[in-house]
């Protein structure tokens, strides 16, 4: 593959454009492009729009898996997937503390590649359409500190039986919210939350919708080197990202780590 982009200010303005030329020995080449501009509204306020094309062959698993007791076996004859998006976006800066980031964005893709077929084979699904929003909150404080993003989508297949059915295992709504408390120069804690609601699975079944919290606690003995011990799954939650493939339990996991510094 060759990448070369180019990128210029004018006045409040910024500009990108960059382009992507593939070549697969499978599948031959493919060129496609990028575009995004930026304008500055003020100190604290940003507007951003990007287009962009993408390119992505099947993976060997995708084209060659034998399958499971007769299931989700890989197709030899799947094609790359190819897709245009566009996005729109603004970012605030409420302060010198809080950022916020709204953006809004639509892709679609022609020859999606999908565990649909018959016994859930791979195939190609000739056109499928994604629509959806995020919303991102950053607060950083000298003790406290937050990240918050949420996103709504909806993914679907403009192909199936009944000509807009959902896409599988993809959940409309999502959140994650991952604080940090600084207790002083060597102690921190931490509390990370994941929520999903349900995603549609095969057979007209659903994997419930869930939610798991996570807690850490820090500790930096040396200054390159620290010790975190981290609990999963804090509530013993049990649920299910795919029917039929268990997650674990409440789980603990100790980290030494070394940070090298210049």
């Amino acid at each position: 593959g060759l990448f070369v982009s180019w990128r210029g200010e004018f006045d409040r303005n910024t500009f990108e454009l960059a382009a992507r030329r593939d070549d697969n020995s499978q599948y031959g080449g493919k060129t496609t492009g990028q575009a995004a501009w930026g304008f500055k509204v003020n100190e604290d306020t940003r507007l951003r729009a990007s287009w962009g094309q993408g390119f992505r062959a099947p993976n060997f698993n995708e084209l060659y898996y034998p399958g499971f007791f007769g299931f989700f076996a890989g197709n030899a004859g799947l094609r790359p997937e190819a897709s245009d998006s566009a996005e729109l976006g603004i970012n605030f800066n409420i302060n010198s503390q809080q950022t916020l980031e709204v953006s809004s964005y639509r892709t679609k893709v022609k020859d999606l590649i999908a565990f649909e077929g018959v016994n859930f084979k791979a195939l190609n699904i000739n056109r499928a359409r994604l629509k959806g929003a995020e919303v991102e909150y950053q607060f950083k404080g000298e003790v406290f500190s937050l990240t918050a993003n949420a996103s709504w989508q909806d993914a679907r297949n403009l192909d199936g039986l009944a000509g807009n059915e959902k896409l599988l295992r993809r959940a409309d709504r999502k959140l994650n919210i991952n604080t940090n408390f600084k207790i002083n120069e060597q102690w921190s804690l931490g509390l990370d939350l994941q929520a999903s609601s349900e995603r549609p699975d095969f057979g007209g079944t659903s994997s419930s919708a869930y939610g798991r919290m996570d807690g850490r606690i820090s500790y930096q003995f040396a200054e390159a080197w620290s010790l975190e011990a981290r609990v999963e799954n804090l509530g013993d939650k049990d649920y299910e990202l795919i029917p039929g493939y268990n997650t674990p339990g409440r789980s603990g996991l100790l980290t030494l780590r070394w940070n090298a510094k210049n």
